[in-house]
């Protein structure tokens, strides 16, 4: 019995960790930049709003996007999708301009695509 209640809290405790530390990042993610490196002389030359970048995760959801790559203000994003409505709302963002479906694929019940966009301001 002392073993279960002893499992409870420590279950408890790693989920309140886990929500303080949620909350703690989307707290303080608000316009953070990124430098991007240009080579092997480390000039910072690009920075990259981590808030427009957060506004593709939510939209499609983590566990559907397998890439993620940015150059300059160029996203390009490999994922998979249930209904292709998402990909229309993506295109309805504020911040993501000329958007690109590069490659759409049915496969199963889910389509895989890529496309490209330009992080707008």
């Amino acid at each position: 019995m002392i073993v279960m209640m002893y499992m409870i809290l420590e279950i408890y405790n790693g989920i309140s960790t886990i929500k303080d530390l949620d909350s703690f990042v989307n707290s303080n993610i608000k316009e953070e930049v990124v430098p991007e490196s240009n080579g092997a002389n480390g000039n910072y030359i690009t920075f990259i709003s981590l808030e427009k970048v957060r506004k593709i995760y939510d939209l499609l959801g983590i566990s559907n996007i397998s890439k993620l790559s940015i150059n300059g203000n160029i996203a390009n994003i490999d994922g998979v999708c249930e209904d292709l409505n998402i990909l229309e709302n993506i295109k309805r963002e504020e911040s993501i301009k000329n958007l690109s479906i590069n490659h759409i694929k049915k496969q199963e019940s889910n389509y895989l695509f890529n496309l490209t966009y330009e992080l707008g301001d």
